[in-house]
C-alpha cells in the first residue's frame, strides 16, 4: 500500500496545451501550438472556435475574436426582353435556340435587370 501512496505523490498533472495566434491588421494569420514572434495566447475554446469556423472568417479586434462582417450583395441576373432595334430571332420562343442575329421581326435581347 505504501507504493501506491508513493506513486500518487510522484504523479504529475498532464501538461495543458497552450495555443497561440498571430495577428496582422485584425486578421488571423496563424493558429497553433507554436509560439511565434508577436503571438497572442488564447484558450482551448477559442482555438477550437478558430479551427471550426476557419481563420479567414474571423477577425481579432479589441482583444476579442469575432466573426467578419459581410455585406449582402444583390445578385443581378440577366433576363430575356423584347427589343426593337437589335437582338436575336428565337425558334418557337425558345431562349436557347437562336435562329438569326440582328434581323427585323420579333427580336429578343439579353439584358440585366434594372433596379
Amino acid at each position: 500500500m505504501t507504493e501506491f501512496f508513493k506513486a500518487v505523490a510522484q504523479h504529475q498533472e498532464p501538461k495543458k496545451n497552450t495555443y497561440y495566434i498571430t495577428v496582422l491588421d485584425n486578421s488571423i494569420l496563424y493558429a497553433g501550438t507554436e509560439e511565434k514572434a508577436n503571438a497572442i495566447e488564447i484558450t482551448s475554446d477559442q482555438y477550437r472556435m478558430i479551427i471550426i469556423a476557419g481563420m479567414e472568417n474571423l477577425v481579432f479586434s479589441d482583444g476579442r475574436i469575432t466573426n467578419k462582417k459581410y455585406e449582402n450583395k444583390k445578385i443581378i441576373e440577366k433576363e430575356l426582353r423584347k427589343s426593337r432595334s437589335e437582338g436575336y430571332v428565337l425558334l418557337e420562343d425558345n431562349p436557347f435556340w437562336i435562329v438569326q442575329e440582328n434581323k427585323q421581326g420579333e427580336l429578343y435581347q439579353w439584358q440585366t435587370q434594372s433596379e
